[in-house]
């Protein structure tokens, strides 16, 4: 990975297509004090038809370092047979 990215450095790499003909369910979680806005989460959430985005209180960029529990909860929520 580390190799591919140096080896694309100065290329723009634009995936949203290829992003809205995923049609397996999606999960975004973003922590609500991320330096990153929710809204960004949000935008890249809405590419995929098929999403579930939720926002985690007293967390970070690292929801899963920060709220453990309720991290895995949401995972196992999402992760639920229809």
């Amino acid at each position: 990975m580390p190799l591919a990215l140096y080896f694309s450095m100065g290329r723009r790499h634009d995936y949203r297509a290829a992003f809205r003909q995923v049609t397996a369910p999606v999960l975004v979680i973003h922590g609500r004090d991320d330096l990153q806005p929710a809204a960004s989460s949000r935008a890249f959430a809405n590419l995929f038809p098929n999403h579930r985005m939720v926002e985690i209180a007293a967390a970070g960029h690292f929801v899963f370092a920060d709220q453990p529990a309720q991290f895995a909860a949401t995972v196992r929520e999402f992760l639920k047979p229809l």
